[in-house]
């Protein structure tokens, strides 16, 4: 055998066999791969979504929570305003009731001080007072003013039983019933003071009431 040439050798190739069974196996691998992605990114997606639902829905509950409060502190300032309002009203109807009753008392007193300008009405109406609220029998006296008694002595106005004493100390109007047991003061300014007494009276008894009622 001659070894001049020696033979070389080279690798097999084997043709590939497509057959149709083959491309139909390789097309349903990548539809199951197809699938099977699209589902991935599905069930990725649907878990973000989820995500952003919860943090809304979270960031949600936070406002109106927010919104709440926001609104309990204005209905609370509010109700602070209205109350605020509420005894600022009473009070300045307080303050104008008092002033009221004040110019009712000075009116009066006004009209009293016209009427007393005629010293025989003054007179009069100092005796008919003295003797309102009593029986003339039970009178030892009444003191009156020098005017006014001397305006009574002139007209003869005096009941019979009655003796009429003048008291410097009083004014035109005024009038004091002495009695057994006591006297009446029918004191034009006395009146007054007790008018004036019982309104304020009145005012303080109220403002206390006020005060206990439940806030």
């Amino acid at each position: 055998m001659s070894t001049e040439h020696p033979v070389a050798f080279a690798p097999a190739v084997f043709p590939a066999i497509a057959g149709r069974g083959a491309q139909q196996e390789l097309e349903r691998a990548r539809s199951r791969g197809f699938a099977a992605g699209h589902a991935e990114g599905m069930r990725v997606a649907a878990r973000a979504a989820a995500a952003q639902r919860d943090a809304i829905e979270v960031e949600l509950r936070e406002l109106l929570a927010d919104g709440r409060r926001q609104i309990d502190e204005a209905i609370g300032v509010l109700d602070a305003a209205a109350a605020a309002l509420g005894r600022r009203a009473e009070q300045l109807a307080a303050v104008a009731q008092q002033r009221l009753e004040n110019l009712a008392v000075e009116l009066a007193t006004a009209v009293v001080a016209r009427e007393l300008s005629d010293a025989e009405d003054s007179a009069r109406n100092a005796l008919h007072r003295a003797l309102l609220t009593v029986e003339p029998a039970d009178v030892h006296e009444v003191r009156l003013s020098a005017v006014d008694a001397e305006a009574l002595g002139r007209h003869e106005a005096v009941p019979a039983s009655v003796t009429l004493t003048i008291d410097p100390t009083l004014s035109a109007g005024d009038a004091l019933t002495v009695l057994d047991d006591g006297f009446v003061d029918a004191r034009l300014g006395a009146a007054f003071e007790r008018a004036r007494a019982a309104l304020a009276s009145a005012d303080t008894s109220s403002d206390a009431a006020q005060a206990e009622e439940p806030a």
